[in-house]
């Protein structure tokens, strides 16, 4: 580590007499093209606290993480995530909202942990089948911070271009909103990869045009204003089939037979829904539901002349930074930490936590690496690629990770 981190990191090689490759030690991500970090204090939430955070209740910065569990799928705020006199004990998929520079907390906080400097005593060694990795010199306990894992933070754009020149062996994805999202009911079906502007103006199109050729009115009767009234507006019989026929086909041309099928709703069954109006309502009800915005099924109550309102597009969080927003990658192949060295096993005793320490911007969260398990001292640390079997053609892995749960392919 050339002497930037808080304790010495030594490396050991009693398989060969190769050296460790060069690269330039770096204990903070660096931003490059296109990266734009706000992580002026001014736009963080901070707290007052002056007990050291130890009351969840009153810490705004633990608030977040708490409230923030309400994004999960279960919808449901989990009042018990978070450190626990430093250690988280597991996971927390919104991400862990730490006490910044703007707090009136001290640097002993409880809820201060990433942003320290490392402390526990790893080695880097050399293993027989996966190159490099890290072992622990000392018992680490369950839930104990290890380290960060830090490189170069490029667009997606500009990653691209990096592997292909340089390969993407250290790359890591800061996707924590797709993770999230990817968990939602009705995620798959909804889901819109257009920016939101397209989507508005999309929908202005529509009503524009159900307004000009959809609805007439009877102009030629010379009838007086008392005689007028909700009943002359009416659709001919043709543009009924059409209003008709187009909300069942919205989508399907641009996206696809894939993607179209992935947007059928549930078929509507045991009458629930039904109306005894005649072919009016058959033509406006459509014959689909999506099973997040029905009804419970086999229960009808009581009979309305509103009009369904369409489910709307699910449009992702990043959209709602800039239509060309993407995830962002971080690389440490050429600079970076120890973190760089942490090996693949499909049972892990490492996990990885999102955490929020410079900046609250949910696309630039800190990437640390927290013990799972009990880990012995000169145990290897390791912790799950989560890489998708097939997700890049032509393009093999193989696991040598040696668990018993080895799923024997990481691509």
């Amino acid at each position: 580590s050339y002497g930037k981190e808080n304790v010495p990191v030594s490396c050991v090689n009693s398989i060969d007499r190769n050296y460790p490759e060069y690269v330039e030690y770096s204990t903070v991500r660096l931003p490059q093209k296109n990266v734009a970090v706000n992580t002026e204090p001014e736009f963080m939430t901070c707290c007052d606290c002056i007990d050291d955070c130890s009351d969840k209740d009153k810490c705004a910065c633990w608030q977040m993480t708490i409230q923030s569990t309400a994004c999960d799928r279960d919808q449901q705020v989990d009042q018990d995530v978070g450190y626990v006199f430093r250690r988280l004990p597991e996971i927390v998929l919104s991400g862990v909202y730490e006490c910044n520079s703007r707090c009136k907390c001290a640097k002993t906080c409880l809820n201060r942990v990433v942003q320290h400097p490392m402390r526990c005593r790893l080695q880097v060694f050399k293993t027989e089948k996966r190159g490099w990795g890290i072992r622990s010199l000392h018992d680490i306990p369950q839930g104990s911070f290890i380290c960060v894992y830090v490189g170069n933070l490029y667009s997606s754009e500009e990653a691209n271009k990096q592997g292909q020149n340089f390969g993407d062996e250290y790359f890591a994805e800061l996707d924590m909103i797709e993770v999230i999202e990817r968990r939602k009911d009705g995620y798959e079906s909804d889901v819109s990869d257009e920016g939101f502007d397209e989507d508005v103006e999309k929908s202005r199109d529509e009503i524009k045009k159900l307004l000009d050729h959809g609805f007439r009115f009877p102009s030629e009767e010379n009838s007086t204003e008392e005689e007028s009234s909700d009943k002359d507006f009416q659709l001919l019989p043709h543009q009924k089939t059409n209003v008709r026929e187009g909300h069942q086909s919205a989508g399907s041309s641009e996206d696809g037979p894939d993607r179209s099928s992935r947007r059928k709703g549930i078929s509507q069954v045991d009458g629930a829904g039904d109306t005894d109006e005649g072919s009016e309502g058959d033509l406006l009800e459509p014959k689909t539901r999506r099973g997040g915005f029905s009804a419970t099924v086999g229960i009808a109550g009581p009979k309305s002349s509103k009009l369904e309102k369409p489910p709307q597009k699910f449009i992702s969080t990043r959209k709602q930074y800039g239509r060309g927003e993407d995830v962002y990658i971080m690389d440490a192949k050429s600079i970076g930490n120890i973190g760089r060295y942490l090996n693949h096993s499909c049972n892990p005793n490492v996990f990885v936590q999102n955490v929020f320490v410079d900046t609250h911007d949910l696309r630039f969260p800190w990437i640390a690496f927290f013990a799972s398990t009990f880990v012995r001292a000169g145990g290897e640390l390791c912790w799950d690629y989560n890489y998708e079997v097939g997700s890049i053609p032509g393009k093999e892995l193989y696991c040598s990770c040696g668990s018993e749960y080895c799923r024997g392919k990481l691509l």
